[in-house]
């Protein structure tokens, strides 16, 4: 995840490689309350991350029912999220799915004045975060299954700042300016020759005040 200049949450697609700046928010609450939900959320990483696949495919990797993952899968596509790839087969069995070219994206700030939106937010947040906590997890898990040089190459640090809104805006904008600058260096994970030493890497970046000053103006 990345964020730009106006604090959006992201989560997109890793072969997409347009400035996260010209993405599109999502504005309407009953578009974000769709992906809110939990398992639908789940569903859209998955795709996001892995590509087309079938929503028997989706399920095992869920830990869902086929028939849920049909059914959140519908009201994802119903929402712009998600759709059949072209030329798909139209065996029920094998019912392929990808997503909308495009990413997610949402400004928490877009929904801050009244309770349902800020209910709705909180709860898309909260799905957000339980895909990176489970990506997390696996990395704690299996880190020592990695090769020296990839141990030593990952990070895991926070530090504490003093700043305004406008500089942590500032921070943003930037460290999202590298980390784009990285993504098109990057390139595809497999090289010429079908193989490469570059793997798939999550960079997850949150900034936050830590305190709510009792001064703090209301939205």
């Amino acid at each position: 995840m990345t964020s730009g200049p106006e604090s959006p949450t992201n989560l997109e697609p890793l072969t997409h490689l347009q400035p996260l700046t010209h993405l599109q928010p999502l504005t309407t609450l009953d578009t974000l309350r769709v992906i809110a939900q939990p398992a639908r959320m789940r569903l859209y990483s998955i795709l996001a991350r892995g590509g087309a696949a079938t929503v028997s495919q989706l399920a095992v990797e869920a830990g869902m029912a086929v028939g849920s993952a049909s059914y959140h899968l519908r009201q994802l596509r119903h929402a712009g999220f998600v759709r059949e790839p072209e030329g798909a087969t139209r065996d029920r069995r094998e019912h392929w799915w990808e997503v909308v070219p495009g990413g997610l994206r949402w400004r928490p700030a877009d929904f801050a004045g009244d309770p349902s939106g800020r209910e709705v937010t909180s709860a898309a947040q909260w799905a957000l975060a339980a895909q990176r906590l489970k990506l997390v997890e696996t990395w704690q898990n299996t880190w020592h299954e990695y090769g020296r040089a990839w141990i030593e190459a990952a990070t895991d640090s926070e530090v504490v700042l003093t700043l305004t809104p406008g500089e942590l805006a500032e921070l943003t904008g930037e460290l999202g300016e590298v980390i784009q600058r990285w993504r098109t260096r990057g390139g595809s994970v497999q090289g010429a020759d079908g193989s490469s030493s570059r793997r798939e890497i999550i960079v997850l970046l949150s900034a936050f005040p830590l305190e709510n000053p009792e001064d703090e103006p209301a939205m």
